[in-house]
């Protein structure tokens, strides 16, 4: 699998998960979705509902890319935007 892709997050009034994918696979989108909506909801982040979230700059392999390989890319990058990766920690202040 791969998948590569950039991440965002700040604070916000209310939750909203943005895209800039152009011409990028629909099945990859759902994939990267996903991922992030498990990070935040398998962390218990209480301000899930305070947050605005943006991916972008995805980078699909012509040959190795999947719904998968973008569902794991966008949960990484949300971990470390929310320091729960290893080694990382939060880039926001709440």
């Amino acid at each position: 699998m791969s998948a590569a892709l950039s991440a965002s997050i700040r604070p916000s009034s209310e939750f909203s998960l943005g895209v800039a994918a152009p011409g990028i696979a629909p099945e990859y989108v759902a994939g990267a979705k996903n991922g992030v909506v498990t990070v935040l909801l398998s962390q218990g982040f209480a301000p899930v509902v305070a947050c605005s979230v943006e991916l972008f700059d995805f980078e699909p392999h012509e040959a190795d890319s999947s719904y998968a390989a973008f569902y794991e890319c966008a949960k990484e990058a949300t971990e470390r935007l929310l320091g729960v990766a290893p080694n990382f920690s939060h880039n926001i202040s709440w």
